[in-house]
């Protein structure tokens, strides 16, 4: 037979795998909506060159590689040090990196030369 001390115990681990449970979906769900941002912005950077070949369309792009780092964190407020990194190819066969960061308002995308096959002047 159970004591009450036992109950209790076996109905706070209970009360706390059920909350675990609900702030994993829950954070899931955050950095869910978090990478669809960023892969839409991805979508709709742009730059345009006098070079045509150091132009880039996130909508034309090849994505050969993304990474995410962090999650989120926060009990009452859902903050999140969240990060994406795509790694993709110009319709000129170029690889850029875009990156982008929930923090910050602005992405970052920067030309990657010394691909072999670049068509991109070399840097002098």
């Amino acid at each position: 037979m159970a004591t009450a001390s036992t109950s209790f115990l076996l109905f706070a681990c209970g009360a706390a795998l059920v909350a675990a449970y609900v702030r994993f979906r829950a954070d899931r769900s955050h950095v869910a909506a978090l990478r669809e941002r960023a892969l839409r912005e991805f979508g709709e950077c742009a730059i345009n060159s006098a070079q045509p070949a150091l132009s880039f369309s996130g909508k034309a792009a090849k994505v050969l590689r993304t990474e995410e780092v962090g999650g989120a964190r926060g009990l009452f407020q859902r903050t999140a040090d969240y990060s994406l990194t795509v790694y993709a190819e110009s319709e000129h066969g170029e690889v850029f990196m875009y990156k982008w960061f929930s923090k910050s308002e602005k992405p970052f995308i920067k030309h990657l030369p010394g691909n072999p096959n670049s068509k991109a002047p070399a840097a002098r």
